[in-house]
């Protein structure tokens, strides 16, 4: 599919249903506790940090994008089908576009591996930047 422009609200608006016991999946994800998922413990201890605080009259609105590969799209399924929809946009930074979950192929200088991470991070936010101000 040859997209140019990413819609943030498409997950929002065409919620996929939870799917609670994805294939291959032995323990439910609802059955772990807090920082025992992929989260870990230091992400759910961040997490418990965050505070927004309404500082103007305008709404606060909440763009969530995650940095991901075309292998790792089973994972972004799980975030589209859980908190992604309650973001006002979300964005699946790929390397393959897949509307349906909300990736997106965002190119970037280099190769799509580890050690070229900071050319897509920057590219990602550049994407952002151009196009949600």
């Amino acid at each position: 599919e040859n997209i140019d422009h990413h819609d943030p609200t498409y997950v929002r608006r065409h919620a996929l249903r939870f799917t609670r016991h994805p294939a291959g999946e032995n323990i439910s994800v609802c059955a772990k506790r807090p920082g025992r998922g992929d989260e870990g413990f230091y992400g759910m201890t961040g997490l418990r940090k965050i505070r927004i605080v309404n500082q103007t009259a305008q709404p606060t609105r909440v763009l969530c994008i995650i940095y991901t590969y075309s292998e790792r799209h089973d994972i972004v399924r799980a975030v589209a089908e859980t908190y992604g929809q309650r973001c006002d946009g979300f964005l699946a930074a790929s390397n393959k576009t897949e509307r349906e979950i909300g990736a997106f192929n965002i190119p970037h200088s280099g190769e799509e591996s580890y050690h070229n991470m900071w050319q897509k991070v920057r590219s990602i936010w550049q994407y952002v930047h151009d196009h949600y101000r």
